[in-house]
């Protein structure tokens, strides 16, 4: 079943629910008892459907304008941008090592604290300073994604972010 079909569909259960309302209120249902009744009892069975339906059809539509926009080079590129600018800066060893990366990936910068360096245990330094590198990574990759995914209205595509 194609995507047009489905919310067609899902669009008609939509409307059908809102006809179901309209003829509630209708003055010659009103009169007839029997007939408000029988109105009464399928508007409330095809509630949660139809509100189903409207969620799904609101999600379809989100998922259209997500795609739209990222389809917009000039919005793509400058998201990309203003994440390439941003930086981020993670210690280790108690701050003995810092770490300074930017939006892209880039080490922009390592400061290393001369307490920290000890020549018989090159070890503990190199420890310090891939986990202050690997942290600071992490928040720049983190930052990325939740700035796409602003960009895109919170919604989650795999394979863009």
């Amino acid at each position: 079943m194609q995507e047009t079909d489905m919310k067609e569909k899902l669009v008609k259960i939509i409307e059908a629910y809102d006809e179901l309302q309209a003829k509630m209120g209708d003055p010659a249902v009103l009169a007839d008892q029997k007939e408000y009744n029988r109105l009464a009892k399928e508007y409330a069975s095809q509630g949660p459907l139809a509100k189903k339906a409207a969620e799904y059809v609101g999600a379809m539509d989100d998922l259209e304008a997500a795609k739209e926009m990222l389809s917009d080079a000039d919005m793509k590129e400058f998201a990309q941008e203003e994440i390439a600018a941003m930086t981020f800066e993670a210690s280790a060893g108690g701050g003995m090592v810092k770490a300074t990366a930017t939006g892209d990936g880039s080490i922009t910068g390592i400061v290393i604290d001369p307490a920290a360096v000890d020549s018989e245990d090159v070890e503990m330094l190199q420890d310090m300073v891939t986990a202050a590198v690997n942290e600071a990574l992490r928040s720049a990759s983190e930052a990325a994604n939740a700035r796409m995914g602003a960009i895109m209205g919170g919604m989650k595509i795999p394979g863009l972010m």
